[in-house]
């Protein structure tokens, strides 16, 4: 659609210049993003809304899904509440699931058919906020790190382009660059029934994380220290876009479930309509290519060279979910580039291709990387690590959550003290204390190719907020098998083992675990930073590490 000058980014730039700092609470942009929305919907719908409550009342509820609030019948009456507890959607929160998007879009028909604007202006306000989030930058895999640990690092980095509309909006540069993606935004036509509109919205997280995972490597790049101009106006476009696209898709749902209004008393989410929703979500991440991930670029490719590492990736999804954790694309695509420079022959294996794991051996892959996350991997993975393990190949674990396919090493994996683990396993714990006072020593066969020992960590790696905290709980067991000590966390006279080899029974070394938090970038370092933060690439310590993990399974 072709719109004018935005009367909105007008009035939201003379709210933030009359606004003191500590007042000035958008979040992730939300605001921005509703009233940007409130300016363009159809006149009939915009009046029906406001004949309920005020713009600064809808304004307000811009929030709304983001509060744990357990919903009551007084706040959304009889009906809704049936509908949410049908689909066990217990709290405002869970409306951003997709099945919670599909709930939300037929409480706001529903509240259309039944003249209720009250109502109906909530669960605008709530939907509206949960489609923009899908393409919030702050949710992409290098931008993620970047505002929720790098920066607060302190880290030498140029000032890059604001993580949110709020903020961008706020120089004249980015709030051009918000007219021009507003005015670019494509034409959109209703789907073409109720029905219709709901299996779209099922599916529209995984269409917005596309959408904002190819633009995160421009927004990423303004923070680097050689960034131009030109680099931070592209950056400026590539946020601005994402936020348009919250914007393109909150009109086209609200237009959806005002336009079929009248279906939605007699429409019922049933169990064959989700399975189709289910399905072609689905669709959209087994069709997305890896290369929509700019987080990947110049990682895919590998290095050319017989019997090389096979490294499994996967693609992003929606939010935080994925098979192997949020912050396992910055660990695997930084390792693949540090082989890449070694000249070190590896490979990539597409997770969702089921021929190429099937065909994973130690005739074509020397050595297996698997990074997993903190709840374990997917079922497939499991299966062509133990076949690959059994036919006499080498795995680097990292994690995360061992799955037991590495042999006796798998065993030896057990849940270890809080005091000797330095990243907190709930969100939002600084884990001050136990950061404060553990101290890491590398065993004999690491400590002269990692001088320093013993080290503290330089930054927390447990932040207030973001899904990149590398969590791993486990320590090894020494007692369990043939083991190699490799690295050991100490704190107040305990001691434990944190990364070891494991041997068959020939004597061979054929797995070896590594915590994650060994190889998060800048946790254990200082003074350092990234040559380009959308291309990431390990610290020095990480490096090490990973030299040597690689030195002991091939040796």
């Amino acid at each position: 659609m072709k719109i004018g000058m935005p009367a909105s980014v007008r009035r939201m730039a003379l709210l933030i210049a009359l606004s003191p700092a500590s007042a000035f609470a958008w979040g992730d942009g939300h605001e921005v993003h509703l009233l940007q929305v409130m300016d363009l919907l159809p006149p009939a719908i915009l009046a029906f809304l406001v004949s309920g409550k005020s713009r600064e009342a809808i304004l307000h509820e811009s929030h709304y899904p983001d509060d744990f609030t357990k919903f009551t019948p007084a706040e959304v009456g009889e009906e809704a509440m049936a509908l949410l507890a049908k689909h066990k959607l217990p709290h405002r929160y869970s409306l951003h699931s997709e099945t919670g998007k599909a709930v939300n879009l037929l409480l706001l028909a529903r509240a259309f058919a039944q003249k209720d604007p009250l109502r109906a202006g909530t669960w605008f306000a709530a939907l509206s906020h949960t489609l923009a989030d899908e393409a919030a930058c702050n949710h992409d895999p290098l931008l993620e790190p970047i505002k929720f640990a790098y920066l607060p690092y302190g880290l030498p980095m140029k000032d890059g382009c604001p993580l949110d509309l709020a903020d961008l909006v706020k120089s004249p540069d980015g709030k051009n660059a918000w007219e021009t993606a507003l005015r670019d935004l494509p034409p959109t036509g209703v789907p073409a029934s109720l029905e219709a509109a709901i299996l779209a919205v099922y599916a529209q997280p995984m269409e917005a994380n596309r959408f904002l995972t190819r633009r995160g490597g421009a927004i990423a790049r303004s923070y680097n220290q050689g960034a131009s101009p030109e680099d931070l106006r592209s950056a400026q476009a590539a946020l601005a876009e994402c936020g348009a696209e919250g914007v393109r898709t909150a009109l086209l749902f609200t237009r959806a479930a005002w336009e079929y209004s009248g279906d939605a008393p007699g429409m019922e989410l049933n169990e064959a309509l989700l399975h189709r929703a289910e399905e072609g979500a689905a669709r959209v991440v087994r069709e997305r290519p890896l290369a929509d991930d700019a987080i990947y670029a110049g990682a895919l490719e590998g290095y050319p060279g017989e019997a090389p590492v096979a490294v499994l990736v996967e693609p992003s999804v929606a939010m935080d979910r994925g098979a192997f954790g949020f912050n396992a694309k910055t660990i695997l695509s930084a390792i693949l580039r540090e082989w890449a420079s070694a000249k070190i022959p590896s490979r990539v294996l597409d997770l969702r291709d089921g021929e190429s794991l099937a065909r994973l051996a130690p005739a074509n892959a020397r050595l297996l990387v698997v990074c997993a996350a903190n709840q374990g991997v997917p079922e497939p993975v499991k299966k062509a690590a133990a076949r690959f393990y059994q036919a006499g190949g080498k795995i680097l674990w990292i994690g995360g959550k061992d799955g037991g396919q590495l042999g006796a090493l798998s065993k030896a994996l057990k849940p270890g003290s809080t005091a000797l683990i330095p990243i907190s396993q709930k969100y939002g714990d600084l884990n001050e204390k136990t950061v404060g006072s553990l101290r890491l020593v590398f065993a004999a066969d690491w400590a002269a190719s990692i001088p320093g020992s013993p080290f503290r960590l330089a930054h927390n790696p447990n932040t207030r907020a973001g899904w990149h905290v590398p969590r791993c709980a486990l320590t090894v067991d020494l007692d369990a098998g043939d083991l190699i000590p490799l690295a050991f966390t100490e704190n107040g006279g305990e001691r434990a083992c944190i990364a070891a080899a494991g041997k068959d029974e020939t004597g061979r070394v054929r797995s070896l675990f590594l915590p994650i938090y060994l190889l998060a970038p800048f946790a254990w370092t200082t003074g350092e930073s990234m040559a380009d933060f959308s291309r990431p690439r390990l610290d020095s310590m990480g490096a090490s590490v990973l030299a040597a993990a690689l030195k002991t399974l091939t040796n």
